[in-house]
Parts: structure tokens; sequence; C-alpha cells
């Protein structure tokens, strides 16, 4: 974990390959005051990649990815820490535990007599599965080949009433959680669930969606691609699931760092996850938002403000928010301090579309976020859309409890229109992040012009919010 003393901190940067050093910042002496134009110019893109490459480089020491309570979600922790100390921030690390979930090795799929099936190219145990070794008969519940949608049944238990105890059952998502869909069919006496998402493919690759919490999760349930749903449909026949599986409860910090002026009860808070999911290093989700949030914290710490300045690196959001909920519900009456919360959950995304947040019922003063993002790209005759994400980021937490908020985004698992290539370039047809949640989210899935005209924006409107009385005046 991380802790010691302020050269052990300075030290951290070894596991990336750079000098230690002992020098402390008093031998430094004070960072030099920065005007708020000087700061805007400070911020660079080259600055940002020094920290995607630190991130890239701890997942490639740490099989892979930067999960939470995975060490790469440690050493990224200790990275920034020392970073933002070394900065001059108070910086902290908010604990809590977690509901943990990791693969202890490849799960199997197959039917006798039919195709191969492989692990992470056509199906993956979903998020906190259960562990299991089964063979039962395929049971298709009102599998349609052609589903194009999130229209499958399974949203009631009434819809399980053919299954009968040990079959393998085999469905579509439908318009509920997916979690509701495996107990449902669980309590109906199925062994195990197999969930075929039209929009995974061969070509795009199958994702990890998460059932949630491991809370009543008895039996394995895995995501298929669209080909291996079909293919299992038309062989029918004895499947044999295995999956080995953790679920577990582990320890984990969100990142707290704060500017040690400016009016308390005025913060201005920006934020980011901090983690990665198992199946890859995560560079645009979210290195590219937390690694642009670091390079503006180390420059802005040059400033006087008028507002304090907060920056969060939350863990556990890519489980379920877990991070900037349990921070958010553990401030009580001091969340009311907290003027505007700002959230920046990938910016770099290579098939981009630039998305200002606009969720349906954000606070008032939310607006004031979403229209200087706006002004600040027509200025830069650059275009704009509007998003609603249903506080499906970190953002979400402070939404729903009365907090305004903002935020800026690229794209993730949609796919780009016509429209949009007309606007932004790029290809039409193809996912604004064809990595997203993979093992190819890293170095080479950034689109260095966005970053930069985010991390442009993004210290623009931190410099002008903290600079002013009241942030959303």
């Amino acid at each position: 974990m991380p802790g010691g003393a302020r050269a052990v901190l300075l030290c951290a940067v070894l596991l990336l390959g750079a000098t230690c050093s002992e020098e402390t910042s008093a031998e430094r002496g004070p960072r030099p005051s920065l005007s708020p134009a000087e700061v805007e110019a400070a911020v660079t893109t080259g600055g940002i990649e020094e920290h995607l490459r630190a991130l890239q480089k701890i997942a490639d020491g740490n099989d892979g990815n930067r999960a939470a309570g995975t060490g790469g979600h440690w050493e990224s922790v200790r990275y920034f820490r020392g970073r933002l100390k070394e900065a001059g921030y108070d910086v902290r690390l908010d604990y809590f535990t977690f509901p943990f979930f990791d693969v202890v090795k490849p799960g199997v799929l197959k039917i006798k007599g039919g195709p191969r099936f492989e692990e992470g190219t056509d199906h993956l145990a979903m998020i906190y599965s259960a562990s299991g070794n089964v063979t039962g008969p395929l049971t298709p519940v009102a599998f349609d080949p052609e589903e194009a949608g999130h229209n499958g049944p399974g949203c009631s238990i009434e819809a399980f009433g053919d299954v009968e105890a040990g079959d393998v059952v085999l469905l579509r998502p439908g318009p509920c959680l997916f979690r509701d869909q495996v107990l449902n069919a669980q309590d109906a006496g199925a062994a195990a669930v197999l969930l075929s998402f039209p929009e995974f493919t061969e070509a795009t690759g199958v994702l990890r969606p998460t059932l949630i919490s491991p809370d009543e999760i008895a039996i394995p349930a895995l995501s298929l691609t669209n080909e291996a749903g079909v293919a299992l449909n038309a062989a029918g026949g004895l499947v044999t699931v295995r999956s080995e599986v953790i679920n577990e409860q582990r320890m984990t910090p969100n990142l707290i760092a704060e500017s040690k002026d400016g009016d308390a009860d005025q913060i201005v808070m920006a934020g980011g996850h901090l983690d990665s999911v198992l199946d890859g290093p995560g560079i645009n989700d979210n290195g590219s938002g937390t690694a642009t949030l670091l390079e503006v914290a180390e420059e802005m710490a040059g400033m006087e403000l008028d507002n304090k300045v907060r920056f969060a690196f939350w863990s556990a959001e890519e489980v379920g928010l877990l991070g900037s909920t349990h921070y958010v519900e553990s401030l009580g009456s001091s969340l009311q301090d907290i003027a505007v919360y700002l959230n920046f959950d990938m910016v770099a995304s290579p098939n981009y579309v630039r998305y200002v947040y606009d969720d349906t019922g954000a606070p008032e003063g939310s607006s004031v976020v979403r229209d200087f993002f706006k002004d600040y790209f027509a200025l830069k005759d650059l275009p704009l859309e509007k998003i609603d994400i249903e506080g499906r980021s970190d953002h979400g937490p402070f939404l729903w409890n009365g907090i305004p908020i903002g935020g800026l985004f690229t794209g993730a698992d949609m796919l780009k229109s016509p429209r949009e290539r007309g606007l932004y370039g790029g290809t039409a047809g193809e996912y604004e992040d064809q990595c997203y949640h993979k093992a190819c989210d890293d170095l080479g899935n950034v689109d260095e012009t966005v970053l930069g005209e985010m991390a442009g924006a993004i210290t623009s409107l931190l410099v002008e919010l903290t600079t002013r009385g009241d942030p959303l005046n």
C-alpha cells in the first residue's frame, strides 16, 4: 500500500524507470506564481503523454491492467500521489472496501459435437459471475438470431417457465439489468447463463459487462458474441461451462488532492476514474482524463485562487461508480461546500466526437458549465454535441445529490454517424473507441489532436471557476 516518508514517495517514480531524487520541495524553492493565461499555455499534450506513458508502463508490469484492487491500481495511485504532493497539494487517500472480481484461469465454453469457442474472442465471464463447472442441456429462452437490440426475455421469472434444473440457458440481453436476468434464470433452476449480445461480434470482440454485485449470484454467467450465440442456438445439445473466478472484499483508495488556498465554501471539484477494466491498460478509458487532470493540477499549483480546487482520482468506477459513491456518501453536510463537480472520463477517443454533458435532471448551475464549453469550442470554430449519459460516470453520485455537474467526453461504444463523420472526420459506422474495455486500449489508442483540444477547454474552465468569487455566477 502507499505510504512512508516523503523521500519514499519521491522515489515511487523508480517504478517507472525514472531517476530518483530525495531533493525536497523546500530545497527547490517555491513554484513561481503564474497568471491564468500562463497556466493555460503551460498545459501541453506532451505533459499529459508523460503521464500516459507512466500508466502504460504500470499496466505492462501488472498483467496488462490497472483494475481496482490490483497492483496496477496501487502503483497508479502512488505515481499520482507523488506528483500531486510535489506540486504542493494537500493529498489524502480515501479508503473503502469493495467487491473485487478476477478470473483465476481461462474459462471454457463447449458444446458436444459443435464448434469451439475461445475465451476473450467468443466469451467472457461477466463481472461478479460465480465459479462453476457445469454440463447440461442448452435451453434457449425466446432466443432470436436476428435480434438487434436489448429486447430479450428474462426480466421476470415467468420467462423461464420451460427451464428445468441443470439447464444452461441461452438468451439475449433484455430491457433490464443483466443481473435481473441472471437471478431470474437461477431462481428457475438454471445451472449457467449465456447472454449473447447482438452488438458484440467477431469484428468488435466480446466485452465483460457487470452484474453489479456478487450477492446472491451462485451460477456462472458468460457474455457471448452474437456469432457464438447464434452458433450455439443452431447446434443445441449438451453444453459445458467452466468458470473459475475470485469474488472477495478488498480495500482500495480514492485519491483526493486539494489546494491549500482558496475559499473552502466554494470548492471547484474535478475528477476522473484512475482504475481500468481487467481486460486492458485503460489508456483512453480513463488514463486520458486522469492524466489531463494531473497535468492541469501541476500547472495550476502556481496560481493564486479565489476558490479552492479539489481533484479526485476515483477507484472502482469500472465495477459500478463505487469510489465516487462512497466519497459522496461520506461527506455528510460538507457536500454542500462543493460548488460544482466536473467529470472527465475518456477525452482522447481515436474516432472521436466532441461531447459536452447535458444530463437530464442536472441541478441548477450545471448549464453554466455546459454553456462555457459551448462558447469555448464555438470561438475555436470546433463542433460540439450535447450528450445525456444519465449519470453513468463518476458525476452521477454528485448529480443525484444536488451538486451542479459538467464534463467532456469523446465517445466509447457508440457508432459514428455519417453526419458526425462530416463534422469530425474519422470513420462512419465504426465505434468511437474500437478498443473500449479491451487490451488494445493502450498508448496507440489516443488521438493527440482531440486530447489537446479537450485539455485546453478543461484548463480554461478550471482557471475561470477558481478565480471568480461565485464559480457559477
